[in-house]
């Protein structure tokens, strides 16, 4: 924020209550005066509705050009509705971090306010004095005795109550509206700094102190201020105060330079007083030392204190002959290991530290020999080219000389960084140093699961303690040197997918003579087999005890549990991996067995659930297509996606043997067995998606070792279709990719890239546009190099 550096930023409950008093006051145009000009006060009443819907949309810098329109065009003499759009004004500003433009708006409108005040006391004066006169007319009567005994006659007039209650209400208004402003105001002077912008929200926060409006969290903010400003406003007015002297002196310095004279010559009494009309005495040449002599300095003539001299010099003679850094190094050394961005502490110790960090600060002060032996005042980086391998650090210190004077010097110290690999990283390069392995595994043909888990894991980061990974058949081996780092690894695990963990220990030596054994553990993590889009035929049993769902459903998301949908019905339920490990089943059928089939009709039936519109659609297989004209009836979740003409895929179930237990079970229900849909649709299909086409996205991949299991030409071609279904995946749902890490794909086309681009637009061209999802630049996140992961080539 802007302000000064040494200012505290406010409290969090202080800015939440400030962004909910910001909310913009909707005031209604009942209290418009009824002379004003009604045209110009319904102009300004549009241009503060239409500002207060772009406030609460988050457009402040346009809701603010809004409300100055609407304070262009309300008359003048409206002062409670100006104070209202001020007040609006400032809370814009609030929001812009424009300070100042907030503490000149919010006083603009209390003053309004103030001002408001003033004139309903005059016109409150005056019907009292007029009251009072019609009175004392009443008195002077002549009075029946009957009439005296009855006493005063009673106000029956029902007006005298409504323009009571309605000047209530208007106090009222007006002080919600002061509270409002003040605490505004109050606000953008603490975020000012300054000791008068911190005084006057010290005022301000007394003011709101004393008022009785308030709300319970509004209270809480006002006390909190009042206790954490005085500290601040204190600190400020010495830093002023200071830097004020100092002004005057170096002032002072360059006037009696010519003179052979500065301000060290002359004593401050202790009864200064800044007031112009208080005599101001000043004692030249007065020695503070009691009675003393003024001295030239033996080396350059200047006058000094005798009795204060370090051997009749001066403090810049002394500067000069005096070297209180003598014995420090100018130069050190400090190891870097490349393979993990560490630092060495001497003796054995590696710490991670960023570039100019104050971790890395301290490891360089640590470095310098005989630096204890001073006062260090300042250490701060001084800027290096970042392939010259060199790190400067300028340090200014105090150390005292001879005769008690205080002497300050600064210098630079230049340190080498000189590559040395760290232990850990050491052994990583040599076979079986790990102390524990996780073995991730899931027993599916595919590898769709994992790829969303290496995206995940590699957003988070949980990889870093790792000394290697290895690609097995069924999945992903990871070694670490430590047993906690497995285990917060298989924590991750667990909050990210479905997962059943067994661990086991390998004895590797002991010492009978101390009963001291050193293990490697294992962990076998075996991921849930059902993947995303797979059709799942769910027991009856289990399929009643998760909320009593059809048995034939479709897995849209694997979480920590399996998330399972009825496309017929849209209900949905989760399947915990305790609960399925209690009784694992297979799904009945996996994303490879899609077929494409073609939207002939379509009508959404309005009932909604979350992202999905239930729909009854009228579908034919693509493959059928002029060939015959079968057709097929489906209800389906994505009512809301689907247009006549769309292709979209699903699993055929007419005609094909499935050979599950499951689903003979569910045929032979009585209440399910005449459920059993002829089609189940899944995803929407993008045909005319431009095949080989540049991306302006990619993924990041892990770096693994692929051992000896080096794939076949139709393995790879299979994992390379794989990846690119996943990043379909990617592209066409918004959910996850919220969860996963994009990067803007910066690399330049290689030749044979943009021959098979242009092969593919003009294959494209010439039957229909690239109908496939694209990804907004917005989403992306700058691509930075990273020495433990690989760029993936193929995004």
């Amino acid at each position: 924020m802007p302000g000064e550096a040494t200012e505290p930023a406010l409290p969090k409950e202080q800015r939440q209550d400030e962004g909910a008093d910001e909310n913009v006051e909707l005031e209604s145009a009942a209290r418009l005066t009824l002379g004003s000009p009604q045209s110009m006060v319904a102009q300004s009443n549009s241009h503060k509705v239409e500002a207060n819907n772009l406030f609460t949309s988050g457009k402040y810098d346009v809701a603010l050009s809004k409300y100055d329109e609407a304070v262009a065009v309300c008359p003048n003499y409206l002062d409670y509705e100006l104070a209202v759009l001020r007040s609006n004004i400032a809370a814009c500003h609030l929001k812009l971090e424009e300070w100042k433009e907030a503490v000149s708006s919010a006083t603009s409108a209390l003053d309004g306010l103030d001002r408001l005040e003033r004139q309903e006391k005059e016109q409150t004066a005056s019907k009292a004095e007029e009251a009072s006169v019609a009175k004392a007319e009443v008195e002077g009567e002549i009075v029946s005795a009957g009439a005296a005994k009855a006493g005063p006659a009673l106000s029956t007039n029902p007006d005298d109550d409504a323009i009571e209650a309605a000047r209530r209400k208007r106090q009222d208004d007006i002080a919600r509206i002061r509270a409002k402003a003040l605490m505004r105001r109050a606000r953008a002077r603490s975020e000012l700094g300054g000791w008068s912008n911190l005084e006057g929200a010290i005022e301000d926060y007394k003011r709101l102190a004393d008022m009785d409006n308030l709300t319970v969290s509004d209270k809480k903010i006002v006390q909190a201020q009042l206790r954490a400003l005085p500290p601040r406003a204190k600190a400020a007015q010495e830093r002023e105060t200071a830097e004020m002297w100092a002004k005057l002196k170096d002032l002072g310095n360059g006037l009696l330079k010519p003179f052979g004279l500065s301000t060290d010559n002359f004593k401050m009494p202790d009864n200064f007083n800044m007031d112009l009309d208080t005599p101001m005495g000043m004692a030249p040449m007065v020695a503070t030392g009691g009675a003393g002599a003024t001295i030239l300095c033996c080396n350059c003539g200047v006058p000094i204190d005798g009795t204060a001299s370090a051997g009749a010099l001066c403090y810049d003679c002394i500067k000069s002959t005096v070297d209180i850094s003598q014995g420090i190094q100018r130069e050190a050394t400090l190891h870097f290991c490349r393979d993990c961005d560490r630092w060495l502490m001497p003796p054995a110790s590696w710490v991670a530290a960023a570039p100019e960090s104050r971790e890395l600060l301290s490891l360089c002060l640590k470095r310098l020999r005989n630096l204890g032996k001073v006062r260090i005042i300042d250490a701060r980086f001084v800027w290096t080219e970042p392939h010259s391998r060199r790190i400067k650090v300028k340090i200014t210190i105090q150390d005292s000389v001879a005769d008690g004077v205080l002497m300050q010097q600064s210098f630079e110290v230049v340190y080498i960084v000189a590559y040395q690999q760290c232990r850990e990283c050491a052994k990583s390069y040599t076979a079986n140093v790990w102390r524990a392995a996780v073995q991730v595994r899931q027993k599916v043909t595919h590898k769709r699961t994992f790829l969303l888990l290496e995206q995940l894991i590699l957003k988070h980061q949980a990889h870093r303690d790792t000394i290697n990974i290895k690609e097995e058949k069924d999945g992903i081996d990871f070694f670490f040197a430590q047993r906690n780092q497995a285990e917060a690894f298989i924590h991750f695990l667990k909050s990210v997918v479905p997962v059943n963990i067994k661990d086991s220990r390998h004895l590797i030596s002991a010492d009978t003579h101390t009963g001291n054994k050193s293990y490697k553990f294992n962990y076998s993590a075996e991921i849930v087999p059902i993947c995303r889009d797979d059709l799942v035929a769910l027991p009856l049993k289990l399929a009643k005890s998760i909320g009593n769902i059809s048995p034939l459903v479709l897995c849209w998301r694997i979480g920590t549990s399996v998330n399972l949908l009825d496309p017929s019905t849209l209900q949905t339920a989760e399947l915990s991996s305790d609960v399925y490990w209690r009784a694992p089943f297979q799904p009945l059928a996996g994303a490879t067995e899609l077929v494409e089939f073609i939207v002939m009709d379509i009508e959404p039936t309005g009932v909604r659930k979350g992202k999905w519109v239930l729909g009854e659609a009228t579908v034919a297989r693509a493959s059928d297509l002029g060939v015959n004209d079968n057709t097929y009836f489906a209800r389906t979740h994505l009512g809301n996606l689907l247009r006549a003409g769309d292709s979209v895929m699903g699993y055929m179930l007419t005609g094909t043997n499935f050979n599950s237990d499951a689903l003979d079970a569910i045929e032979n229900s009585r209440a399910y067995g005449s459920t059993i849909p002829d089609v189940v649709l899944v995803k929407k299909h993008y045909p005319n998606r431009r095949k080989n086409r540049r991306r302006n996205w990619k993924l990041k991949r892990m770096a693994k070792d692929e051992g000896e299991l080096l794939p076949k030409a139709a393995d790879q071609a299979r994992m390379e279709t794989e990846y690119e279904m996943f990043l379909r995946d990617v592209e066409e749902d918004e959910e996850l990719r919220a969860a996963l890490a994009l990067y803007k794909n910066t690399k330049k086309k290689k030749p044979q890239q943009q021959d098979a681009d242009a092969m593919s637009i003009a294959e494209t061209d010439m039957t229909a546009e690239d109908d496939g999802p694209k990804i907004s630049m917005d989403e992306l996140l700058d691509d930075f190099d990273e020495l433990d992961i690989q760029d993936d080539e193929h995004a």
